[in-house]
């Protein structure tokens, strides 16, 4: 095992046990056989940082920039924190443990250094099994991953620790039982790479402030989905000589993934954002809500936990689950996944609407911080926000009509329950309907939903109230 918890100086009595130790824990974390392609991670001060559910310094000091919410909106007390996150608070970081947290929901990138980033970039294709399955050079990928590194800003939000939230995203759709037992190597690739070039070079700003800025880019790639057509354009370029990972594939399988990392950045346009969920919600099955609902209800007795598997691809049940009238399971108690779940999937998949699937993972995983747990949604949100303001502040300066929800009166909570209900809200829905692992990130955005229709109630209470005491 090469992981250095196998390696590492221990007294001689100890050093057998624990090197079998870290070698049981290495097979269960990764599968049998991964961990000759980990990367060694997350080193300070001469020690190596796993499998502690400790924080680095390195970790620490980026997660310190992170400490408060936004400052205009005083937060309900959170009356349950994970585990994992007791005694966080909104204070000083969150608890860390790489060969756990990389793969769950509860993934916060801004409590991760940016070397700990790339290094987590590089793991995802491995882990994904791709580095061997395409014969992708090393070498290779690292400098596709310092080029995008590279070319983003430092902005409140749409920065590296975007596209690294973004991408874990898509790995954990593209990981689960489902995705693994129904997508084509090809596509979880192709989604994969999109999520990390999604957004290159970044202004900071929207494609709306850029026509009214008579930017240059507008007058190169024009006024409709300026910014993702410039991304994609800078991300084809890197797929070329020295940061081409795709350079050892077939030239039919390697245009194809291109092709499709231009489609999935483009359907990151806002703007064509309701024709896509509308595309893809008229392909689902008639009764694909329901089916969410159902196994809505059913996690909320059982608290199942789901997440993203290793690269076993997993057998498929002969018996399919269906719906009564009752709106109740029939027939006997299914395995942990069942047929009926994936039979939105199955029907586009075999209607050969595949591609459909990849535009619900891009688009659910560039607007994950809906759906993460609260500590990571309301920083993210706290982000978002800083640079809406800072938009807001540069087009009052130049005259331009402020956009909406970027002015300094509006109230954030009711703009994240508008965004989180109209927008995202039903993405989620559909997305669980196609990949039944990801329910639970529905509970999540549910959860978020809640608790800032609370805070939205307490600023309308606080209004009426002060409106009541200059009367």
């Amino acid at each position: 095992c090469s992981l250095p918890a196998c390696q590492s100086p221990v007294p001689p009595f100890r050093r057998t046990s624990l090197r079998c130790c870290a070698r049981v824990l290495c097979a269960l974390t990764m599968g049998c056989g991964a961990s000759v392609h980990r990367p060694a991670m997350i080193r300070e001060d001469g020690r190596t940082w796993r499998h502690t559910g400790r924080m680095t310094p390195a970790q620490a000091m980026h997660s310190a920039l992170n400490v408060n919410p936004f400052h205009a909106v005083a937060f309900p007390a959170m009356e349950t924190i994970p585990t994992a996150y007791k005694g966080d608070g909104f204070g000083p970081g969150v608890t860390f443990d790489w060969d756990f947290y990389h793969r769950t929901w509860t993934f916060y990138p801004l409590s991760w250094s940016h070397d700990d980033l790339s290094d987590l970039l590089l793991h995802f294709f491995h882990e994904g099994g791709f580095v061997e399955m395409f014969n992708i050079p090393l070498d290779n990928l690292r400098r596709l991953i310092q080029s995008v590194r590279d070319q983003m800003h430092a902005n409140p939000y749409h920065n590296f620790e975007h596209i690294c939230d973004v991408t874990q995203a898509c790995f954990c759709f593209c990981q689960s039982p489902t995705a693994l037992g129904n997508l084509p190597e090809t596509h979880r690739l192709a989604v994969l790479l999109a999520a990390m070039t999604h957004d290159l070079d970044h202004p900071g700003v929207t494609n709306l402030f850029l026509k009214n800025d008579n930017d240059i880019l507008v007058a190169r790639y024009g006024v409709e989905g300026t910014l993702e057509h410039h991304h994609v354009h800078l991300a084809l370029e890197l797929f070329a000589g020295d940061t081409d990972p795709l350079v050892n594939m077939l030239a039919d399988a390697r245009k194809e993934v291109l092709r499709l990392v231009e489609k999935c950045i483009l359907a990151t346009d806002m703007s064509r954002h309701k024709k896509i969920v509308d595309d893809v919600e008229a392909l689902m099955p008639a009764d694909f809500e329901d089916v969410v609902e159902v196994y809505k209800q059913e996690r909320e007795t059982t608290k199942l936990s789901m997440s993203p598997s290793p690269r076993k691809k997993p057998r498929a049940s002969s018996s399919p689950v269906r719906l009564g009238n009752s709106g109740k399971v029939d027939g006997a108690a299914p395995p942990r996944f069942f047929d009926r779940r994936r039979s939105s999937i199955e029907g586009l998949i075999a209607s050969g609407q595949v591609e459909a699937v990849l535009l619900l993972f891009i688009k659910a995983a560039d607007l994950s911080n809906v759906a993460r747990p609260a500590h990571a949604n309301e920083r993210w949100v706290s982000r978002i926000y800083t640079e809406f303001h800072a938009q807001g502040e540069r087009e009052a300066a130049k005259g331009f009509p402020v956009s909406p929800g970027m002015g300094p009166g509006e109230s954030v909570a009711k703009g994240q329950v508008f965004f989180g209900s109209v927008i995202c809200r039903p993405l989620f829905v559909m997305l669980a309907g196609v990949i039944p692992e990801s329910g639970t990130y529905l509970d999540a955005l549910d959860d978020n939903l809640n608790r800032w229709k609370a805070v939205a109630a307490a600023e309308d209470e606080a209004a009426r109230a002060a409106s009541a005491a200059r009367e």
